[in-house]
């Protein structure tokens, strides 16, 4: 796995070097193709980035009308339950800044038919998502967590999506959890023109040695290889077992010292 691996001091500074990405990549976007298209994670950390999105300045700085959002994964709950990925991200962002509702585009399961779900969100995708790049649609930008295990968005380890290769969203049965997910599949992760992957404490720091360091390939999330840019965000913490010549340590500062270079 190809990538730069980013380490901030802590989570708070990791989200505004994310946010700083993230409003960058949307200019260069819209500027270029009228639109940015996004997918979101859901987890705590990136809670944190989408509360600082819609805050300032980046809730001014950011042209939200242009902004398309889409999700990574979601779980069989209504939309306004409380493990909703779509529920998160709505509190923590989407509700607080200026996003036409036809730009929101949730992943909307049916608990009775999840194969269904799968297939009418990846219609939506082909339906709304305006790049394309061998007729997959083309995300500028996916933010993916990593689990304990080594996951990302419902990719969990031995689990049958993780073979797929024809479908773009697929249904996962997760076995140690006991229920069904709705997931984007690597074959449409992999096509992203920008990934952005955020870890953070120190119960990610054995896991990131093995993924990074020993490259087991045992771990779904080492199958994330992009044909764009791929990039880590860590914290000290997820960060303290790699070898400091394979990072590139960040700050705040710097970060917007580069971007007002630019």
């Amino acid at each position: 796995m190809q990538a730069d691996i980013q380490v901030i001091p802590d989570t708070t500074e990791l989200s505004h070097v994310v946010a700083q990405w993230w409003l960058t990549l949307s200019q260069q976007a819209i500027q270029t193709q009228g639109g940015f298209y996004v997918a979101l994670a859901g987890g705590s950390t990136p809670r944190t980035l989408y509360q600082l999105l819609s805050q300032s300045p980046y809730l001014d700085a950011v042209d939200w009308q242009k902004v398309h959002v889409y999700f990574g994964d979601e779980r069989p709950v209504p939309l306004d339950h409380a493990d909703s990925n779509y529920r998160m991200a709505w509190e923590a962002l989407l509700s607080k800044v200026a996003i036409p509702e036809e730009n929101v585009h949730p992943i909307l399961i049916d608990a009775c038919d999840i194969e269904s779900s799968a297939k009418n969100y990846e219609a939506t995708l082909q339906r709304t998502v305006v790049v394309k790049s061998n007729g997959i649609p083309r995300f500028d930008l996916i933010l993916l967590g990593m689990g304990d295990d080594g996951h990302t968005a419902s990719l969990f380890p031995d689990t049958l999506i993780l073979d797929e290769k024809t479908k773009l969203v697929a249904p996962v049965y997760v076995e140690k959890l006991k229920t069904w997910r709705v997931s984007l599949t690597y074959p449409i992760i992999n096509m992203a023109k920008h990934i952005a992957i955020i870890a953070a404490g120190d119960a990610k720091a054995d896991k990131l040695y093995e993924i990074c360091v020993k490259q087991t390939k045992r771990n779904p999330i080492e199958q994330i290889n992009p044909e764009g840019e791929l990039i880590w965000y860590l914290d000290s913490k997820a960060a303290k077992h790699l070898p400091p010549e394979m990072l590139n340590k960040v700050s705040l500062a710097n970060t917007q010292a580069n971007m007002t270079g630019a």
